[in-house]
């Protein structure tokens, strides 16, 4: 990489972040092995049998960003189940910062691990932990990885980590051989905002950017498309006996309700603003359901109903 390029990035540094090219293998979907180098033009990685290089390439974006392009190339050997990517590593990182990340890691979800068991503990109503989902770590804990939609994230003591991977455990991974080419490309904007406003703002300015603008298609009216739903939900999803709207066709529990996530009340508020007589009666009705059997002493509501069974699921809403 040109010196003059390196400088592109230099506002990271200022900022407190490392840059690293990162390979990643797995052992089915549990990470067997990991190597970063820092990220420069003709770094070499290896790890198991496979020695990989990367070629970095950056530009300036037409906003003003920086497109940053690696190439990365297998020199030699093979790995069955890998990712390639980048990391930035923030070494003043605060729990008050602003992350916009996928929607699995969203700070409702900012609890502690309930050690030992695959579920949170339903019976505790006075502390709140969680299942081992992706989140954004407690202060405190120590970092893991979590893999989601090709990102992971671990908050320990003034750390925070972030991957942005080809391949992973939630995504296809990358079977890769001598002479593989795997090419990524991402754009970096750096820019100071005093309030979170202005960086959904910039965001929203710049979603773009990667993808291209769509082709827009004005083929089915908004009015129509939910006439086609209301139609459908109160013909196929209607549980009359409960009084809710299920998620699905009821041919599997997770198709039936859940009170949160993609769950019934979705649906309902939906139809309780913009629904006919019909489906505001039964939408209410869903409300009901609600207050009548899902709140627990707590205060928190249970998950996951089978009206097959008549029964809150073990671990979600017991």
């Amino acid at each position: 990489m040109p010196r003059q390029e390196i400088v592109k990035l230099h506002a990271f540094a200022a900022l407190g972040v490392r840059l690293e090219a990162a390979v990643r293998t797995y052992a089915g979907s549990r990470r067997s092995g990991e190597v970063t180098q820092p990220l420069t033009d003709g770094a070499i990685l290896c790890i198991g049998g496979a020695e990989l290089t990367v070629a970095v390439a950056t530009a300036t974006s037409a906003p003003g960003g920086v497109n940053l392009t690696l190439t990365w190339t297998v020199t030699s050997g093979t790995a069955d189940a890998a990712a390639v990517g980048i990391t930035a590593t923030w070494t003043r990182w605060s729990a008050d910062d602003y992350l916009l990340i996928p929607a699995a890691g969203y700070s409702g979800n900012r609890y502690p691990r309930s050690p030992g068991i695959d579920k949170a503990d339903p019976t505790d109503h006075h502390s709140i932990s969680v299942s081992p989902i992706p989140r954004l770590h407690p202060d405190g804990e120590p970092a893991e990885a979590s893999p989601f939609n090709r990102w992971n994230s671990g908050f320990p003591g003034g750390r925070s980590r972030i991957q942005l991977l080809a391949g992973d455990a939630s995504t296809p991974m990358l079977a890769l051989r001598h002479g593989d080419t795997v090419r990524q490309r991402m754009v970096v904007h750096v820019f100071p905002t005093p309030e979170i406003p202005g960086l959904l703002a910039r965001v929203f300015d710049l979603r773009h950017e990667l993808a291209g603008h769509p082709r827009q298609r004005h083929d089915l009216p908004f009015a129509t498309a939910f006439a086609m739903q209301e139609r459908k939900h109160n013909r196929e999803n209607w549980v009359e006996e409960e009084g809710y709207y299920s998620i699905g066709m009821r041919e599997s529990s997770p198709q039936d309700w859940q009170t949160g996530w993609v769950g019934g009340p979705n649906s309902a508020y939906a139809l309780l603003v913009e629904g006919d007589a019909l489906s505001t009666q039964r939408a209410l009705r869903c409300f009901d359901f609600i207050a009548r059997e899902a709140v627990t002493p707590s205060g928190f509501v249970k998950g996951s109903y089978c009206s097959q069974t008549k029964a809150w699921n073990q671990g979600l809403g017991q």
